[in-house]
């Protein structure tokens, strides 16, 4: 009896040792396996896929290109002192209002050459027609006409057949005398000579002039003076500017033109 007894205990302590050797088997749908970034299928994933499939943006579109330079080096300005004008010539009475310089052009120029009648391009009255009254007072004909009106207008049409068109395609119609204009009124001339103590009705040293338009606008101008009966009169003075779409002044290379003694009568 106690040989069976010892039997059965032997046999209990032999079976317990081997389940704890050999634990039952897990399926393997319910095994969990260490996540690793190695075992993800890059191809599969739907993020990646569309950033693979977007295409970057085109380049954008070249800049255009700069326009052609004008063909002509820098405008000239020429302003004509009506006294001198009226002195020498049959004039109209009066004067348009105020007494100052008044305009007698804007003339694109090279450095080699005076530029003219570029283009048979006629003046379109109908262009310019918003300027007209301050065309009348500032760029008038001083020329005696029983027309003052048609007088003008022909002279427009002169100074754009003679050098607007030299400014084209910088300047079309509407441009080159609107810019004329505001050229114009930005530096009274007359009143910048009024400033130094230079005042119609007597003789003044040429450089006296040049020195004083120099003085207020920043840059050399050129002096215009002309011979009648034995005496010598102040023409025009005249501003260089810069051959652009905006002018802005510009030394000029020749001081004096036609002056043949110091003194010139304003």
């Amino acid at each position: 009896m106690n040989s069976i007894l010892l039997l059965l205990v032997l046999f209990l302590f032999q079976s317990s040792l081997l389940e704890a050797n050999n634990p039952p088997n897990i399926p393997p749908s319910t095994q969990t396996l260490p996540s690793s970034p190695l075992h993800i299928n890059q191809s599969y994933n739907p993020i990646l896929k569309k950033a693979k499939r977007s295409r970057p943006p085109p380049p954008p579109p070249p800049p255009p290109p700069p326009p052609p330079p004008p063909p002509f080096d820098y405008f000239v300005l020429a302003e004509t002192w009506p006294s001198t004008f009226c002195t020498i010539n049959p004039c109209v009475n009066p004067i348009p209002p105020p007494i100052k310089f008044k305009i007698h052009g804007l003339w694109p120029n090279t450095k080699s050459y005076n530029l003219r009648n570029c283009q048979n391009i006629q003046l379109d009255l109908k262009k310019i027609s918003q300027l007209e009254n301050k065309l009348n007072k500032d760029w008038p004909s001083l020329k005696k006409s029983q027309n003052v009106t048609k007088a003008n207008q022909d002279f427009w049409a002169y100074e754009w057949l003679s050098h607007g068109t030299c400014s084209l395609p910088l300047l079309d119609e509407y441009e080159y005398f609107d810019e004329t204009l505001k050229i114009y009124n930005k530096d009274d001339l007359m009143a910048k000579l009024s400033k130094e103590n230079i005042t119609p009705g007597g003789f003044v040293a040429n450089v006296d002039i040049f020195d004083a338009i120099e003085k207020h606008i920043q840059f050399k101008p050129q002096i215009v003076c002309k011979q009648f009966k034995g005496k010598q009169y102040l023409r025009e003075i005249r501003l260089c500017l810069t051959a652009s779409k905006y002018p802005q002044y510009m030394d000029s290379n020749s001081p004096y033109s036609g002056c043949n003694v110091p003194k010139v009568y304003y």
